[in-house]
């Protein structure tokens, strides 16, 4: 296998050779389509209903009892926990698979009774708010790590963990957890929502955006799957009524035909040979350059800028260095661009940097 290669998620490697895996799959998500490549980081994306994380809760408990290992579920904020987060989404897993076990759910983790008779931990519920608080805790047993729902819906964006720093925070626990062991295997689990989110843009991850639905991506240190039904869950799927009466509708596309419906291109344009270099504005440390082409009026945000521009703005605090200002609403280039954003004349030459920078200079205006 070699890195950064895609293959269709109906096929399977094992060993040395590559199978035709239809008789692996289910009605629901397969987890197997994943396993054999090994990889700790495992992202996997697809439409509501599939059973992405009822399978891979089902996967980890049953590997956990059989090895006496242990996983960690994480939530972003101690609220979450404080308010059963963790019970409440492995209830129906444990009832319909697990009915032979005696079990002990409460918000900070999951126990059951082994064959010895003894109440033992299986299930960790660890918030990313409490990263520093864990750091003296060893975590020898843990084997898995799943984040369920690890990118948020667009009006929910603000409620990432230091924003678009949040993965770092993720990859700071897991550090405390394997402790350079590479034993650990993490499940990052969501629908599709935006792909250009913190995660997936972030450059540990680094997951090129032109994966196809089927595709399986993956490189030295982590994968990337959009999942998708197969023909007997597709089947099912069409003689819904719900499914049918959200055909066609923005929420259809995204839940049930699986669709990134928040990565639109509206407002993306190439940056023309006219467009003057005018200002740079450094966010999440990234610095992006201001261009103006006055002969359109069009004001293009792109991360090639002047380095020796003297017009350099941050717009937080936690920003500002040595060279840069921080940009308030009094500066008059500041206010310019909040109201060239407002007449829709503010462009951006990819959609990654829609992404990172729209929300930012919304606020901004």
């Amino acid at each position: 296998m070699y890195d950064g290669q895609r293959v269709k998620a109906y096929h399977i490697f094992r060993g040395d050779s590559w199978y035709n895996a239809s008789y692996f799959l289910f009605m629901y998500w397969n987890i197997n389509q994943i396993l054999a490549y090994q990889r700790n980081f495992n992202f996997i994306n697809g439409t509501r209903s599939i059973g992405k994380t009822y399978t891979t809760q089902k996967f980890c408990l049953k590997k956990c009892i059989e090895n006496g290992w242990q996983a960690v579920y994480i939530v972003r904020y101690a609220s979450e926990k404080e308010e059963g987060a963790l019970p409440l989404a492995f209830e129906k897993v444990l009832e319909n698979e697990f009915k032979d076990y005696l079990w002990k759910l409460q918000n900070e983790k999951i126990q059951y009774k082994n064959e010895n008779g003894e109440w033992v931990d299986i299930f960790i519920c660890i918030a990313l708010s409490e990263s520093q608080k864990i750091k003296k805790r060893s975590f020898p047993f843990v084997k898995f790590i799943i984040f369920d729902e690890y990118m948020l819906e667009r009006e929910n964006n603000s409620k990432y963990v230091k924003g678009w720093k949040e993965p770092e925070i993720f990859l700071n626990i897991y550090h405390t957890i394997d402790r350079e062991e590479d034993r650990v295997i993490c499940f990052l689990l969501g629908n599709t929502t935006t792909f250009f989110n913190p995660y997936h843009m972030y450059p540990s991850f680094d997951i090129p955006s032109n994966i196809k639905p089927g595709e399986i991506w993956y490189n030295k240190f982590c994968l990337f799957q959009w999942a998708i039904p197969d023909e007997e869950m597709m089947e099912k799927k069409s003689k819904s009524k719900f499914n049918e009466m959200i055909g066609g509708s923005e929420y259809g596309r995204y839940a049930r035909d699986g669709e990134y419906v928040e990565d639109s291109e509206e407002f993306v344009l190439s940056r023309p040979q006219s467009a003057k270099h005018l200002m740079n504005i450094k966010s999440n440390d990234t610095i992006y350059g201001i261009w103006f082409d006055r002969i359109n009026g069009n004001v293009f945000i792109d991360d090639k800028y002047d380095p020796s521009c003297k017009f350099n703005f941050v717009l937080s605090k936690e920003e500002l260095a040595e060279g840069f200002i921080l940009g308030t609403k009094d500066f008059y280039l500041i206010k310019w661009l909040s109201q060239k954003f407002k007449n829709g004349f503010v462009k951006y030459t990819t959609l990654e940097t829609k992404k990172k920078m729209e929300r930012v200079i919304y606020y901004l205006s």
